[in-house]
């Protein structure tokens, strides 16, 4: 997930911790457990305006999903082109020659 910041609440790392205690398995907990929950925003990211995902205590419990930040909408000239040439209109000059 590249170029994309991950938050992660305290209360989320609270209950990673506790699932990572239950099972038993230390730090492979861990990287089980942060697996599972980052597997679809892998998916989502990439290619995509995402510049942020977070983790809360209910998306570790399986209750939602994490939420994604999108970054602000850019304003471009594509957005506002009105598929016309400028080459195609008369210019002024021209226009006021004839």
């Amino acid at each position: 997930m590249d170029k994309c910041e991950l938050n992660v609440t305290p209360d989320a790392l609270r209950a990673i911790a506790r699932l990572a205690l239950e099972r038993k398995t230390g730090a492979r907990g861990l990287r089980s457990i942060m697996e599972k929950l980052l597997l679809e925003p892998m998916f989502e990211v990439p290619h995509s305006d995402i510049m942020a995902v977070e983790l809360n205590k209910d998306v570790v419990q399986g209750k939602s999903v994490p939420v994604y930040v999108k970054a602000p909408a850019k304003e471009s000239e594509e957005e506002y082109d009105s598929g016309i040439e400028e080459e195609s209109w008369p210019r002024q000059a021209d226009a006021a020659n004839n």
